[in-house]
């Protein structure tokens, strides 16, 4: 399954409303979210993909603070993915704005970090 068919399968089966995603729906997300680490890890896709969007403007980036898949925002950031893309939505969202949300502290602080760093001046703090 290449790139942006697994994000389209995340975003598919990923509730907003209460953010659960039950039985072996989740089983299923966490083969997508470890399949997607692996391909980053073997650079399997171009750095271009690493930003596209669904169709409401959700990165990969985004989905993975949602579901409060560390490992994987880490190496998305790492492998260059913009933190700063918003979604589509009236109050243009960005995976900070998402982690914050759902207070995983882990990912908030990666995606901080990443912020001072990719800013003129920034540092890590």
């Amino acid at each position: 399954m290449d790139y942006e068919s697994k994000i389209f399968m995340i975003y598919t089966c990923t509730d907003f409303d209460d953010g659960i995603t039950k039985g072996s729906l989740g089983e299923q997300m966490k083969k997508l979210f470890s399949s997607l680490v692996a391909d980053i890890e073997n650079d399997e896709f171009d750095d271009e993909d690493i930003n596209v969007k669904t169709q409401w403007g959700y990165t990969l980036l985004m989905l993975a603070a949602y579901h409060e898949e560390e490992d994987l925002v880490d190496r998305l950031i790492l492998k260059g993915a913009d933190i700063d893309v918003q979604d589509s939505s009236s109050f243009k969202t960005t995976a900070l704005m998402i982690a914050v949300q759902k207070g995983n502290l882990k990912c908030v602080e990666l995606l901080v970090k990443a912020v001072n760093l990719t800013k003129p001046g920034g540092r890590i703090v």
